[in-house]
């Protein structure tokens, strides 16, 4: 669980830097390839640390947490936008 709520800021950070300088639809996918990979050179250096060892289930929670967290921000994001324009363009009642 923890993995999971670690990489999903991170993913959501990824996709904020990479959306911010690159503008394409493919943000998202970039962000979540750059946050499994450092979940897997994660999982790397942690074979090299005494007392510790690779486990593909924190790599599997490190993925999905940053997948679900991205694109829920993004759904978020978008959704907060459309609500703030409509609520712009409506006319003021008498």
């Amino acid at each position: 669980l923890l993995h999971g709520l670690e990489y999903g800021v991170l993913g959501i950070l990824l996709y904020r830097a990479i959306h911010q300088t690159t503008r394409t639809l493919g943000s998202i996918s970039l962000a979540i390839i750059c946050a499994v990979g450092f979940g897997i050179s994660d999982e790397i250096h942690q074979w090299f640390v005494p007392n510790r060892q690779i486990d593909i289930w924190d790599l599997l929670a490190d993925t999905m947490g940053a997948s679900i967290f991205i694109v829920s921000w993004v759904f978020l994001t978008k959704k907060i936008s459309l609500y703030q324009r409509m609520k712009s363009e409506e006319p003021l009642q008498d």
